[in-house]
C-alpha cells in the first residue's frame, strides 16, 4: 500500500525495516559469539534474533545451551517460537510463572495442566473458564491433587452430586456430614453406616 493508505484486506502486516535489521544484527552477533566458543552468549543472541534456524540440530543446540546456563526466559521464548508450546509451558511452570504456563498449556490443548497452573497462580477467571469446558473426571483429579477441597465441595453441591459430597466428607472423617449427604443422595443404608462411624444412633 502507498504511504497513508490502508493495507489491502488479507495482506500481511508490513515489517518495520529497523526491526528486521535489528534481528539480522542479533543473528550475526550470535554467529560471532559461536565463533569464539561462547555458546551462552551465542544462544541468547540467536534467541533474540527471532530468525528460524536453518537446521534443527542448530536449534536444538541453542535450546540446550540456554537450559544449561539457566537462561530460562530465552529458552521458553525460543521453544514457543518453534511451536513447542508444551515444552515452553513446562519451562514457565518450573519457574513458577503460572499465568504464562497456563496460557501455553491451554494453547497446546493440555487443559489439566493449564487448570493446575491457574489454581496455583490463583487465576480465578482462568480457573472458572477452564472448569466450564472440562469434564468432571478431568477437573476433579486436578483439584484433588491441588488440595482444593472447598472448591470441589462447592462444585459438587452446585451439581447436586451428593454422592461425591459424601465421599469428600468421609475422606475428611466427618462422618456425620457424610451421613447427611448420603441421605440427600437417597443412599440410606450407606448413610446408616456413616452415622454408626459418627456414633450417632
Amino acid at each position: 500500500a502507498a504511504p497513508g493508505e490502508a493495507a489491502p484486506e488479507g495482506a500481511a502486516p508490513a515489517v518495520d525495516p529497523r526491526f528486521k535489521a535489528w534481528e539480522d544484527v542479533q543473528y550475526l552477533v550470535g554467529c560471532i559469539w559461536r565463533a569464539v566458543a561462547d555458546e551462552r552468549r551465542a544462544a541468547l543472541a540467536f534467541a533474540a534474533s527471532g530468525r528460524e534456524f536453518k537446521e534443527k540440530s542448530e536449534e536444538k543446540k541453542t535450546i540446550q545451551t540456554l537450559h544449561k546456563t539457566g537462561e530460562w526466559k530465552a529458552e521458553a521464548g525460543l521453544l514457543e517460537k518453534s511451536k513447542r508450546t508444551r515444552d515452553a509451558a513446562r519451562v514457565h511452570e518450573r519457574n513458577q510463572q503460572w499465568a504464562e504456563a497456563a496460557r501455553l498449556y491451554e494453547e497446546a490443548g493440555d487443559l489439566r495442566s493449564a487448570l493446575a497452573n491457574a489454581v496455583f497462580g490463583k487465576l480465578e477467571d482462568v480457573v472458572e473458564r477452564l472448569l466450564g469446558v472440562m469434564k468432571q473426571p478431568e477437573w476433579q483429579t486436578v483439584l484433588e491433587k491441588a488440595g482444593e477441597w472447598e472448591r470441589l465441595m462447592a462444585l459438587h453441591v452446585k451439581r447436586a452430586d451428593f454422592d461425591s459430597v459424601a465421599r469428600l466428607y468421609e475422606r475428611a472423617k466427618q462422618f456425620d456430614q457424610a451421613g447427611l449427604a448420603w441421605e440427600r443422595a437417597g443412599k440410606l443404608s450407606i448413610a446408616r453406616k456413616a452415622y454408626e462411624k459418627a456414633r450417632d444412633p
